[in-house]
């Protein structure tokens, strides 16, 4: 029987971190697999990966992801969860997490 992935890695922000729109959100993933990158700050959802509007609900497929923009969580100050999962053949890890915090600019 096939093991199911084990989570991504969470290379940044740091546990703990205080970022502002500078700081990017990266890790890395299996070869082939869809990685989902969903960030809460209080209970709103915001998605996003590099440049573009939102990462679809079925995610992305990457081996290495970076998220570059801030901007929506500067407009909501504060702690962020970060969660992480990525799907291949086997099925979905288990979610990475990280908790940082966010400055107003």
């Amino acid at each position: 029987m096939a093991e199911i992935p084990p989570p991504p890695t969470i290379t940044s922000p740091a546990e703990g971190a205080v970022v502002d729109r500078r700081s990017t959100i990266g890790g890395t993933c299996l070869p082939g697999a869809t990685v989902k990158v969903t960030a809460k700050t209080k209970n709103i959802p915001l998605l996003g990966l590099g440049t573009s509007v939102g990462t679809p609900p079925e995610g992305i497929t990457a081996d290495v992801w970076v998220v570059r923009d801030f901007s929506e969580l500067e407009a909501d100050p504060g702690q962020v969860r970060l969660s992480v999962t990525q799907t291949t053949a086997n099925g979905t890890s288990v979610e990475a997490t990280r908790i940082f915090t966010v400055r107003r600019p």
